[in-house]
């Protein structure tokens, strides 16, 4: 999944030497996630889940921080901030 996202989206681009890589001289947007994507997608999920370990619900996942054009913005704190401009505008 992640493979056809990243670099096979490159090459249906025609574009494979410049983006669909971490690698020097590649362009590159990142998201950092709280968790390990490959051993559950839903960790993925921009806000996280709710999973339950040991018998107690765990909010886990959710996208940390994008990195787009090479600046940082943290996720909750956006998340944060346009929930209350949306209080604002009520």
């Amino acid at each position: 999944m992640i493979q056809h996202a990243t670099g096979n989206g490159a090459k249906v681009l025609g574009e494979e030497q410049r983006i669909g890589r971490v690698r020097a001289g590649y362009l590159a947007d990142l998201i950092v996630v709280n968790g390990n994507p490959l051993e559950n997608l839903k960790v993925l999920y921009p806000t996280g889940l709710d999973e339950v370990r040991d018998g107690k619900i765990v909010h886990t996942g959710g996208v940390e921080w994008t990195i787009k054009d090479g600046i940082p913005y943290h996720g909750p704190t956006l998340l944060k901030q346009i929930k209350e401009m949306v209080d604002q505008a009520r």
